[in-house]
């Protein structure tokens, strides 16, 4: 179910070449742009490479924005989004947390 505050993500998910620094670190370095965003964030980053790469981390990020911001959306959604491509999802998080000035 949706509340109608909600609002769009500024970037789709496959938008990655948006934003090429972005998409360069997501994929040669995921764990230093999840530790980067988790700090903007204001959460924990025990950045080794174990925790970093796990998916679940990233999508406890994406569930995070998404909640505080409006940002439509499921957990589901959140689970497919990192588990097919986290990659991907990291470039639209920090993407999305640029636009908001995070």
């Amino acid at each position: 179910m949706t509340q109608q505050n909600e609002r769009e993500w500024n970037s789709g998910i496959f938008s990655c070449f948006d934003d090429m620094q972005t998409c360069l670190c997501g994929f040669f370095c995921p764990c230093c742009l999840t530790c980067r965003m988790a700090e903007r964030m204001n959460e924990p980053c025990s950045c080794c490479i174990g925790f970093c790469l796990f998916p679940e981390s990233v999508m406890a990020l994406r569930l995070k924005l998404r909640s505080q911001h409006g940002i439509k959306g499921d957990i589901c959604n959140d689970f497919i989004c990192t588990g097919f491509c986290l990659s991907c999802t990291l470039c639209q998080l920090d993407r999305e947390m640029k636009s908001m000035g995070i």
